[in-house]
């Protein structure tokens, strides 16, 4: 085919998912190769198209998370969702991986038509094709979440990845599935309950001031009823102490 086709045929897969990417809150948008019929699909793909995992620290805390896809020969055109908490979380930036030769993205796209964003809509496009394994994977696009509120909740809210469109150059669909990935709310470090990446005087001052508050109290907290028996007492303060002066993973 030639280059002049190929652009004319990548143009016209990007109207398509324009149209997808800035309807929010409309019905599920129609794919471009939606309609089969005069297509085989590649069916011997691999592919999977996963969101990465990673921590932000509360308040005000920002991390950057790649969506990628393996296993994949002559990809041409993606459309991806990927939904999250929005009790939880932010989506402020969106960056293609600048390897696609066209690409947008709409951050308050909004699933369920509440007036709240609750997802992340992009798609990519190239008109000759990239191509992935599963150990060197194929970044589709970055997209940078900051934390909602300044709990240190030490949970891990989970990024749901839809993929709407997946294609080589010439519109023909390659199977692909889809892996989520999650962004944990404070940090992996126990005993650090204030979320300052290290265990100090602080943390323990923070369960003496919960010292012998029962599930169900108004003073009750869980964070600081490490053993989760239902009590906040002299083994919750001993669990701290035993990591005191431990600082996050860098």
């Amino acid at each position: 085919m030639k280059r002049s086709s190929r652009l004319v045929l990548a143009l016209l897969l990007l109207a398509v998912v324009m149209i997808s990417v800035t309807m929010a809150g409309a019905q599920e948008p129609t794919s471009p190769i939606a309609n089969t019929g005069d297509f085989a699909v590649q069916t011997s793909s691999g592919a999977v198209v996963r969101a990465g995992s990673g921590m932000v620290v509360p308040p005000g805390g920002t991390v950057m998370l790649p969506v990628e896809a393996m296993g994949v020969q002559d990809l041409g055109a993606a459309t991806v969702m990927v939904g999250y908490d929005p009790t939880r979380l932010q989506a402020v930036e969106c960056q293609r991986n600048p390897e696609f030769d066209l690409g947008m993205y709409n951050l308050q796209f909004d699933q369920d038509d509440n007036g709240v964003p609750d997802a992340v809509r992009f798609n990519v496009i190239s008109m000759n094709g990239l191509s992935a394994t599963e150990e060197v994977p194929l970044n589709l696009a970055d997209i940078t979440w900051a934390v909602v509120g300044e709990a240190c909740l030490k949970i891990t809210s989970t990024l749901e990845v839809e993929v709407l469109t997946f294609t080589d150059p010439v519109a023909i669909p390659i199977n692909v599935s889809a892996e989520d990935g999650g962004v944990m709310i404070g940090t992996d470090l126990v005993g650090d309950l204030d979320c300052d990446c290290d265990v100090d005087v602080a943390d323990v001052m923070m369960v003496a001031g919960k010292w012998r508050c029962q599930l169900g109290d108004a003073c009750y907290d869980a964070h600081c009823d490490l053993d989760g028996d239902g009590g906040i007492d002299i083994v919750d303060i001993m669990q701290v102490a035993a990591h005191w002066g431990e600082l996050c993973s860098p």
